[in-house]
């Protein structure tokens, strides 16, 4: 009888193409017990069967064919592996092949699982597990050789195919899991990419992740492994936004500080200005909404970190902190008071770090200032500057007692008047120091000028920084300061284009022939260049006017006085060179034989506007020279220097407890200034 059940059992694997030799009696029964259960399904279970095991029989309607491919796959898997390699060497050798290129295993044997692959793309076609992972990786733009495992992209496509469509709140939990900060300004699917780049990364194999950071320009250590590399990303993305998420003691207090950010950011500069104002930080009247926002985070980050992290954050910024109390060996509570006094005071010398770099923003720098409170004041002067318009600032640049050259630009005007306030507060040694640095002259002040205390030597050197400010713009519009004999010359240059600017042609052609000069067939603009180079060649030292000839060819044989040299030039210039009547003997012709002084006039010592000024009386200038405390014998540099520090004194802006009077005292000071000026203008002859 066991003959009997053996010889129908051969008989029966012959039937289906089993090897009962090579399976042995056992698995050769477990292998018909399958087929009999097969041969019980319907057709579309069957088909559901060979695509779960992927196999390829999509055009396969045929019972018995699905139920064979079904019983084939198991027979391989119950077969011993010598009997899979050498079937696969006859059989499916050339995708054995294929297999090993595409994972990079040359030379190394395949597993079973990998053989019975090989042999049903072989047998039925279709492509391996690996290819289709691959497959599916391409379809999620993922590189499958750059990630860990078969089983870590397994796990990655799960993952991804979860989250094509999470909801607001899962996708913050999503980051907030992983450690990164949520980007409150990408719009949700943006940030959804960017979530799904994070899972990418935490599937990648270590060598690829080191290269991502590397990528990255993040700084690496050579122990770092992948949680480590996970934190040095996550960090990066919090340091957007300024949070130091290493220093604080969770990920829950860092998406607390996000969420204010992300307040902070919707509100306008004003209101970021009274939030900058309720938390104790400095701020400009116009503030720029990312320094504003940075400020606020900073103050935000410093009440949830360590003392520790205070004093290096200070040491970092080197702010010192004015001083830091001793911790004693006592309770309890008095370690904690004095923990919470030294807190209030690291976090004080943070807040003057930021006010130090407000200031420095607008050129204040507090280290060479008395004190803070000159600091603020002139942070305050600096911002009611910037907030006028061009008219309040052309009226506010009158006070320097500088003139107002032809297009000046209203960010130069700014920038003088910004360093007039900060040199007026400087100590006497800054100021000397500023002077030496920008190359101004600082000695000879007791023998040339008679200043006698150091309150007008620091007036003094105040107005030469000034004039060597403005020297620069001057040189830029072309008028030589270098070359003139001092910058009190440069400033009678300027007003002297000035007026020649606003004077009527009529008057630049009368000015232009009383230098012997023909003014025929000459168009204003060009009067108006020609005398612009005479008041230089005026305003020039005797000895530089003469090298100026001896440049231009001109010879100096006849007397070389001043006017003779100037006319000389003005004739090379403009005109054929001048017969031997020209040049001195000329100029006395055209102004009746006149014997000019040893040091003449300017040329545009005369220049008004349009209409002609109504002349003050002779006790209206004693009267004016008086509100300027001045002798009647002043000159006009005299008057300006007293104008200036006179409307620096009585400026309502710095009188604010006794305004009314100050506000009379400035109008008489710059009416005085005002029809003083105009006597220097129209008087004949005037001193320069």
């Amino acid at each position: 009888q066991q003959q009997q059940q053996q010889q129908r059992l051969q008989k029966r694997c012959e039937e289906l193409n089993i090897p009962l030799d090579v399976l042995g009696a056992l698995a050769t029964s477990c292998v018909l017990e399958e087929h009999d259960r097969l041969m019980s399904l319907d057709i579309p279970e069957l088909r559901s069967l060979c695509e779960e095991k992927c196999i390829n029989m999509a055009r396969c309607y045929v019972r018995e064919e699905l139920v064979a491919a079904l019983r084939q796959l198991q027979i391989w898997n119950l077969s011993p592996l010598a009997v899979l390699q050498a079937e696969c060497r006859r059989t499916a050798n050339h995708v054995v092949e294929q297999f090993m290129a595409s994972s990079q295993r040359q030379g190394q044997a395949l597993s079973k699982q990998e053989l019975i692959e090989a042999l049903r793309v072989a047998t039925w076609g279709g492509t391996t597990k690996r290819g289709m992972l691959e497959e599916r990786c391409e379809r999620q733009g993922v590189e499958l050789s750059r990630l860990e495992s078969e089983k870590a992209a397994e796990e990655l496509l799960a993952i991804l195919e979860k989250m094509e469509k999470p909801n607001d709140i899962d996708l913050r939990s999503a980051f907030k899991k992983r450690g990164f900060a949520m980007n409150f300004r990408q719009s949700r699917d943006e940030n959804v990419q960017e979530l799904r780049q994070i899972v990418i990364w935490e599937h990648l194999s270590l060598s690829e992740l080191r290269a991502v950071c590397k990528s990255r320009n993040l700084v690496l250590q050579g122990g770092f492994r992948r949680p480590e590399l996970m934190q040095v990303l996550a960090s990066e993305t919090w340091a957007k936004y300024h949070i130091p998420v290493s220093k604080l003691s969770s990920v829950s207090i860092a998406f607390g500080l996000l969420d204010r950010i992300s307040r902070w950011d919707a509100k306008t500069p004003e209101q970021l200005k009274t939030e900058c104002t309720r938390n104790g930080l400095p701020c400009e009247n116009v503030p720029n909404k990312d320094v504003a926002i940075k400020r606020l985070t900073d103050r935000a980050v410093w009440d949830n970190i360590s003392n520790q992290d205070l004093r290096e954050i200070c040491e970092e910024r080197k702010q010192k902190v004015r001083s830091t109390p001793h911790r004693s060996s006592g309770n309890r509570l008095e370690v904690s008071r004095i923990e919470r006094e030294e807190r209030r005071q690291l976090i004080e010398a943070l807040l003057e770090s930021i006010e130090n770099e407000v200031w420095a923003s607008k050129g204040i720098d507090v280290n060479r200032l008395p004190d803070r409170y000159v600091c603020e004041s002139i942070y305050g002067g600096i911002e009611r500057l910037e907030s006028m318009s061009r008219t309040e600032l052309e009226q506010e640049y009158e006070i320097l007692g500088l003139p107002l050259e032809p297009n000046a630009k209203s960010e130069d005007l700014l920038h003088r008047m910004r360093s007039v306030l900060i040199w007026q507060d400087m100590p006497l040694e800054e100021l000397q120091a500023e002077c030496k640095a920008r190359g101004v002259p600082t000695g000879g002040l007791v023998p040339a000028l008679g200043v006698t205390n150091e309150e007008e030597k620091r007036a003094v050197l105040v107005e030469r920084l000034l004039a060597g400010l403005c020297s620069e713009t001057w040189e830029r519009v072309g008028i030589p300061v270098s070359r003139l004999e001092s910058y009190e010359h440069a400033i009678q240059v300027v007003e002297e284009w000035i007026a020649i600017e606003a004077s009527p042609e009529s008057y630049l052609r009368s000015e232009y022939s009383g230098l012997g000069l023909p003014p025929e067939g000459l168009t204003r603009s060009q009067l108006v260049v020609r005398l612009r180079q005479i008041s230089i060649w005026s305003a020039l030292e005797l000895a530089e006017l003469r090298r100026e000839c001896w440049k231009q060819g001109v010879g100096s044989a006849v007397g070389g006085q001043r006017n003779d040299l100037i006319v000389r030039l003005a004739f090379k210039a403009w005109s054929p060179v001048p017969k031997e009547d020209y040049g001195y003997n000329y100029y006395q012709q055209q102004h009746h034989h006149q014997k000019p002084s040893a040091k003449p006039s300017r040329p545009g010592a005369g220049y008004q506007s349009g209409s002609k000024a109504q002349q003050p009386t002779a006790a209206q200038i004693q009267q004016h020279f008086s509100a300027l405390g001045l002798p009647a014998k002043a000159s006009c540099e005299d008057v300006r220097k007293a104008y200036r520090r006179l409307a620096l004194e009585w400026h309502p802006d710095k009188n604010l407890e006794r305004q009314q009077e100050a506000i009379v005292r400035f109008r008489a000071v710059k009416e005085a200034y005002e029809q003083l000026s105009l006597h220097f203008r129209t008087k004949p002859g005037a001193r320069s």
